[in-house]
């Protein structure tokens, strides 16, 4: 049996970067159910027309705020300005939380990545965390949580630089846990969506993850593990 995760301040902002699709996306949905008044969306590009209306279902149902704000987290710059933003549009609504869930993949045999194709890949992680970190030093926050992958110490063929920035993540989680800070960073496996899988994509997905010790993950199962790790 999970816990139940709860939200308690409704009046309080939590902050989703790289939230309009995948996991980053049911972030959202999770947030909302469990009570989160207001929710920051970072990404590099506005909402595509289906996504802002799946975002105007999330309010409808939920009955909260949902918010997609332009901002590329590798860059300092732009996140202390967008942190700056929130705390403008909400006033009297603390930052509670931070849901780091933006990636992006470059995969490739070792011997074919050159420094390029790891600097892609660690901007939104590793960069990103750290501008997250610095931005909301002021804030007291309930949680800070990662979003890093079972590759981190199982590895995965052709993708060194994305198990690289995803060892990062749990360090640096470590790090903030020994600053008395919140810090939880949660190695997902794969994961995939099953109401948009065609017929037989599941099992084929497990036969072939078998191999490393770790089975797909339906996305409408992922709450229970938020609410696992992060409660």
């Amino acid at each position: 049996m999970f816990p139940t995760l709860s939200l308690h301040s409704r009046l309080a902002v939590y902050i989703v970067s790289g939230g309009l699709s995948g996991l980053g996306f049911e972030t959202v949905k999770f947030i909302s159910q469990r009570g989160g008044e207001y929710i920051v969306i970072l990404s590099r590009s506005k909402p595509k027309p289906d996504v802002q209306q799946e975002i105007l279902n999330v309010e409808k149902q939920c009955g909260n705020s949902i918010t997609s704000m332009e901002c590329d987290i590798s860059v300092s710059e732009h996140v202390h300005k967008v942190i700056s933003a929130i705390n403008l549009k909400f006033p009297g609504c603390p930052i509670r939380g931070v849901f780091h869930s933006a990636v992006v993949l470059r995969d490739g045999l070792i011997e074919t990545l050159d420094r390029s194709l790891y600097e892609e890949v660690f901007r939104p992680k590793v960069n990103g965390v750290l501008n997250l970190h610095h931005a909301t030093q002021k804030c007291e926050l309930d949680y800070f949580v990662c979003y890093s992958s079972i590759s981190a110490f199982l590895g995965n063929p052709s993708q060194t630089n994305y198990a690289a920035a995803n060892t990062f993540l749990d360090l640096f989680c470590q790090y903030r846990r020994k600053l008395g800070l919140p810090g939880q960073s949660i190695n997902w496996g794969e994961i995939i969506c099953v109401a948009e899988a065609p017929a037989g994509v599941l099992g084929m997905h497990i036969a072939q993850c078998s191999w490393s010790w770790y089975v797909c993950m339906a996305m409408l199962k992922c709450a229970p593990v938020f609410c696992y790790r992060c409660d």
